[in-house]
């Protein structure tokens, strides 16, 4: 019963994981799409917020994540299985 519990931990893990990895390379890519304007005009404030209003989505999610995650140790502690 011990081992179905880790092979259970194991797999929410790397799937978190995973899903963290590809969110984290979405803010990177948007992230490298903001360097890459050196200067703004009246014109591009809008399409900057349009940019910040795609990132925000993705950033909330990490964090939700990160949260779960951190759930999930506290209950496999609290249960004595960390």
């Amino acid at each position: 019963m011990k081992q179905d519990t880790r092979d259970e931990r194991t797999f929410v893990k790397r799937g978190t994981d995973e899903e963290l990895s590809e969110l984290n390379k979405q803010i990177l890519q948007e992230q490298r799409k903001e360097s890459q304007d050196h200067g703004l005009t009246g014109d591009d404030v809008k399409a900057l917020q349009a940019r910040c209003m795609r990132i925000a989505p993705i950033a909330q999610k990490v964090c939700v994540l990160h949260i779960r995650a951190q759930r999930f140790k506290d209950l496999l502690w609290q249960i004595g299985l960390k």
